[in-house]
């Protein structure tokens, strides 16, 4: 395996990852759907990971680039009609 498909792979698994965490958020916060996510529950996902995770500022941007490239694809795909902005 080369060293850029490595990468390319840890790169989709964190991505996964991530999503699986912020699923978990939303299902303790009662947000089941997509559709419901809004800009606070974005915001304050982020700083529960923030304050509660320890995730440093770095992370924190990480985090936004990648729920922000995840939106952006679902309003592409016509599964949300509205773009977030966090």
């Amino acid at each position: 395996m080369t060293g850029s498909f490595r990468t390319y792979l840890n790169n989709y698994q964190n991505v996964s990852n991530q999503f699986r965490r912020v699923s978990i958020y939303c299902a303790e916060k009662k947000v089941l759907n997509v559709e419901v996510v809004t800009n606070n529950t974005v915001k304050s996902y982020l700083l529960y990971c923030l304050k509660s995770k320890g995730n440093n500022p770095v992370t924190i941007t990480i985090k936004i680039n990648n729920l922000r490239a995840f939106f952006n694809y679902m309003v592409k795909l016509q599964l949300l009609c509205y773009y977030l902005s966090f």
